[in-house]
């Protein structure tokens, strides 16, 4: 019964009995069977394309659409979602959307309609996104505003690890395309949840800063805040400074996913690893995030969270250096786990640093542009994934993340000297 004490365990408990200490947050468990629904097949996708005969370029093709589509997307189902006055019934939507497009995905007969389908499916399931911030910020007074949002984060991440978990079980016994009407099917659940236990607001906010936090790309994705949308962001407000900052973590995140999109098919190929076994290295990895991000974000307010980012993207571009020299499956498999330490490391600190970088009431706006900036290098890191492992190999993508990243280490670097505030962060 110890055991049982752990509070992720008892959120997890609480969830599946479809109970909650408070109704007006019961909505948010429609989220664990939607991010179940994409743990389950998002770790096999790629496997599933080289499957049906779909080359490196064409994965990272894959998950450069689907970015491509979403971002363009979510501002426009975000105007709707303003105009309707309707935030679950688009939640609802994108949880259906979802649903549908998992289920061709399985009917797909070559790459074409693969790659065509996922692209419609980035347009599609983007309808939820900027319904979701709007609600809470709608609904939490601005006191309760970060505790709620760290309540939908926790159940957004046990979500996540539970996808890869029925995965990881369920995989060794189906076919990956009943993995994908699984995931069809628990995608379909949510959006029943989210119409029984939600309720649209009676206030709307007339005008909101831009705060984008846009679709987690393939395999860097564990950002589960929610997504919000409602002005273009402005790069002419944007002091050179900050400028420099949002470039360093731009190749940053083009690193990390173009390393991370053909990863599977690296385990796959390389390691000779099964798709059961695939799922078990993504579960470590996605555990070891989980429970990162407290002690992270209590060492970065203890020593700084300038310090705590550097640390984060220095650490990251060694351990994928290392992945050069990694010949076993415990090897690969412990180092994927420190990337995931690293993830927690960087979404925990990036926010916070933005926000402390950004102007006096700007900060909203700033937090727009470092998302879009984010949301921007998944498009870019996916191609660029995908033809230099095609072409080139695995090692060199992996020395070409790790270089990229120590690039982008430095220019932050350079710009935390340049601004005189960056000892208060």
């Amino acid at each position: 019964m110890k055991d049982l004490s752990h509070p992720y365990i008892k959120e997890l408990i609480l969830m599946l009995t479809f109970s909650s200490q408070k109704n007006d947050q019961r909505w948010f468990h429609a989220f664990l069977p939607n991010k179940a629904a994409n743990g389950i097949i998002e770790p096999i996708l790629p496997v599933y394309a080289v499957n049906l005969g779909a080359s490196l370029t064409q994965v990272g093709l894959l998950a450069s659409l689907f970015s491509l589509a979403s971002t363009p997307a979510t501002y426009f189902w975000g105007k709707i979602s303003d105009l309707l006055h309707k935030r679950m019934l688009f939640i609802a939507l994108g949880f259906l959307f979802t649903s549908i497009s998992t289920l061709l995905l399985a009917l797909a007969v070559n790459v074409q309609q693969l790659i065509l389908i996922r692209a419609a499916q980035g347009f599609l399931v983007a309808a939820s996104v900027p319904a979701v911030g709007a609600l809470i910020a709608d609904t939490v007074a601005p006191a309760e505003l970060g505790e709620k949002i760290g309540i939908f984060n926790k159940i957004c991440g046990i979500g996540w690890v539970l996808g890869l978990v029925i995965g990881a079980i369920s995989i060794g016994k189906l076919s990956i395309e009943s993995l994908f009407i699984l995931s069809a099917i628990m995608s379909l659940i949510a959006s029943y949840f989210i119409l029984k236990w939600g309720r649209d607001p009676t206030f709307f906010a007339k005008k909101r800063a831009a705060v984008i936090m846009p679709r987690p790309s393939l395999f860097e994705k564990r950002q589960y805040h929610p997504h919000m949308l409602f002005h273009v962001p402005k790069l002419t407000m944007v002091e050179k400074e900050l400028f420099l900052y949002l470039a360093g973590t731009f190749l940053i995140f083009v690193a990390g996913t173009a390393v991370f999109t053909p990863f599977p098919v690296f385990l796959s190929s390389q390691l000779k690893l099964s798709n059961q076994q695939i799922f078990l290295v993504y579960t470590i990895n996605a555990v070891a995030s989980a429970l990162s991000y407290e002690w992270v974000g209590k060492a970065a307010d203890r020593v700084g969270h300038r310090k705590v980012q550097i640390s984060g993207f220095l650490s990251r571009g060694i351990f994928l250096l290392f992945f050069v020299w990694a010949q076993s499956v415990w090897e690969v498999t412990f180092l994927f786990a420190l990337i995931g330490v690293t993830w927690a490391i960087i979404t925990v600190s990036g926010s916070a640093v933005v926000i402390k970088l950004a102007p006096l009431d700007k900060e909203g706006e700033i937090i727009g542009v470092y998302n879009a900036v984010i949301g921007i290098s998944t498009i870019f890191g996916g191609l660029i994934g995908g033809l230099i492992s095609q072409f080139y190999g695995f090692k060199v993508l992996f020395l070409f993340g790790a270089a990229t990243v120590a690039i982008g280490a430095l220019v932050v670097y350079v710009a935390f000297k340049m601004i005189n505030r960056s000892s208060e962060i």
